[in-house]
């Protein structure tokens, strides 16, 4: 009897154990609902994981019922286009809950393309609210969303382009930096040059200083120039010779003048250079004359190459020729330029070597130099070559 009474005391203290451990679970789940409505969704720290939250206001729900209807139709690239069109449409009546939803979708399904079309709609029209969200709840969104939100924002707020913009790992930092300058530099390059100045990191000061001395210097070429020198760290090298690039693109005879203003150094041969390259597009042999005028052989060597590797694209002979004045019949312009055309086309090389007046200066040496070349390109075609102009001489 006694073993009796204490089965049954037990059974009920078992049953009474789960019937308690059944009501706290019970409890916990009507909790989590009201946890999760708690969450405000006008809360400017709320980033990706705001989705949920976001979709409890009446719009919120409204448009996460379209995105799951959409999921159901649609797959690939069409999905992509739908999401970003629901995220636009809602932007324009609530940008803050388009970004926070935005946020939310995969990148396969067109994050970037959906926040590019709500995050600038909510600066505009709440720049505090849409500040705040971005440097602190975007934290946690990849680093190529991150930089479109830069890019985005750089647009109507470059401190806060930049402020993202360095957040973002090393590897991805430079192309968002050089992207937040170039907006910033195209609104104010003298406010853009400042921020660069006091950027502390001198890897990210080289992609910026490099930038808005390019686009600054495209704008007003001797200002932009002259900021780009008066930078003395390793930033100065890089935007310098943009500078100079930029420059040589519209005004190349300006850009040489500038250009040899800089102290003797590789990175002034890189600058001359690129206005070689540049003039080689609008005048050649104007450039061909001011090379000839450089006063230090190496950068004189070195732009005669460049230049006339342009001109040898399109008039192989003249470059020859130029190459020849310059360095010799047997120099190294000349050995660069014959070898590139016997590249591209051995036959029309000889063609214009033996075509020459036989008493054209540096004809024997031409006509020799293309024929090693092309003997060793191709010998069975050099030969037949030569055979075909003996039997006609």
């Amino acid at each position: 009897m006694r073993h009796r009474t204490l089965a049954v005391v037990l059974v009920v203290a078992v049953l009474a154990l789960a019937f308690a451990l059944a009501l706290r679970l019970g409890g916990d789940r009507d909790r989590a609902p009201q946890a999760a409505s708690a969450a405000d969704p006008s809360d400017p720290s709320a980033g990706p994981s705001a989705e949920p939250a976001a979709a409890q206001t009446s719009e919120g729900r409204a448009l996460a019922q379209r995105i799951a209807a959409l999921r159901r139709e649609h797959t690939g690239e069409a999905l992509r286009s739908a999401l970003v069109d629901a995220i636009a449409d809602t932007a324009a009546a609530d940008p803050a809950l388009a970004t926070r939803i935005a946020a939310g979708l995969e990148d396969v399904e067109g994050r970037a393309e959906a926040l590019h079309e709500a995050f600038p709609a909510w600066l505009a029209a709440a720049r505090d609210e849409a500040r705040a969200w971005s440097l602190a709840g975007a934290v946690g969104l990849p680093p190529e969303v991150l930089h479109g939100l830069a890019r985005d924002a750089a647009g109507s707020d470059p401190e806060l382009g930049l402020a993202i913009a360095r957040r973002l790992p090393v590897p991805s930092r430079g192309s968002a930096l050089t992207d937040v300058f170039g907006a910033w530099t195209a609104r104010d390059p003298q406010r853009a040059a400042r921020a660069v100045e006091q950027l502390g990191d001198e890897e990210d000061r080289e992609f910026a200083a490099t930038e808005v001395a390019r686009l600054w210097t495209e704008a007003s070429p001797a200002r932009g120039f002259a900021w780009a020198n008066t930078l003395h760290d390793a930033a100065s090298r890089p935007a310098v010779e943009a500078s100079i690039a930029a420059w040589a693109a519209s005004d190349p005879e300006a850009a040489a003048r500038a250009a040899l203003t800089l102290p003797v150094s590789p990175w002034r041969m890189r600058a001359i250079d690129s206005v070689a390259s540049a003039w080689a597009e609008l005048n050649p042999e104007r450039a061909l004359h001011w090379v000839q005028t450089l006063p230090v052989a190496a950068e004189r060597e070195a732009a005669a190459a460049t230049l006339l590797a342009h001109m040898s694209q399109t008039e192989p002979g003249a470059a020859v020729e130029w190459a020849a004045q310059i360095g010799g019949a047997t120099g190294a312009l000349v050995t660069k330029v014959v070898s590139g055309w016997v590249a591209r086309d051995a036959q029309a090389a000889l063609d214009w070597a033996a075509s020459r007046p036989r008493a054209a200066p540096h004809r024997r040496a031409l006509l020799d130099l293309a024929l090693e070349r092309w003997q060793a390109q191709d010998p069975d075609a050099a030969a037949s070559w030569l055979r075909a102009q003996r039997h006609g001489g």
